[in-house]
């Protein structure tokens, strides 16, 4: 008779032990459940912050980028060799030299390309550059510039005009001559 006190009460002590060994297995998962979940919506929220910072620092780069690209083109609209440029007759070949280095130092270092045509479809470009005008006219920016005279437009495209159709930023904008209306 003693055994069998002893064989239930031994049950009942393994009984026990299972139990809390379970329960102490449910507790760490569940524990761990919770450590994951706090950790996960750590993350996002770190995340998240920091990726409204870095949109913000780039908003605002851009902006700052837009009005530096509307300054410069507005001073290059007032420039006298591209006022003169826009005139019936066509400047000499001195001309066309100097201001084709004068939109090289205008103060674009942001801009690798960058294409000037006067309203007689003469194309002032980098020296390395050999685009003609139907070169540009094939490129679509004419009607991707649109109708709104000289307001600059940041248009996002594929390069068909510089490189083999890479994604690239373009900054354009009409000019035309203030003393008389003809085309832009």
């Amino acid at each position: 008779m003693k055994k069998e006190k002893s064989n239930k009460t031994y049950g009942i002590q393994k009984r026990y032990l299972t139990y809390t060994i379970g329960l102490l297995l449910l507790a760490l998962l569940l524990s761990s459940i919770g450590v994951w979940i706090y950790v996960q919506n750590n993350l996002i929220s770190a995340v998240t912050e920091k990726y409204e910072f870095m949109t913000e620092k780039m908003g605002l780069s851009l902006d700052s980028m837009f009005q530096k690209s509307d300054e410069v083109m507005t001073k290059c609209i007032v420039d006298e060799g591209v006022q003169n440029s826009l005139r019936v007759k066509s400047l000499g070949e001195v001309e066309q030299t100097a201001l084709s280095k004068y939109f090289a130092y205008a103060g674009m270092d942001d801009v690798l390309e960058y294409l000037y045509i006067d309203n007689k479809e003469n194309i002032y470009a980098r020296s390395y550059s050999k685009i003609t005008w139907q070169d540009f006219e094939a490129s679509g920016f004419l009607d991707l510039l649109g109708e709104e005279y000289s307001k600059t437009k940041w248009i996002c495209t594929e390069d068909t005009l510089f490189t083999d159709e890479e994604p690239a930023l373009f900054i354009g904008r009409y000019v035309r001559a203030m003393e008389y209306a003809h085309d832009p």
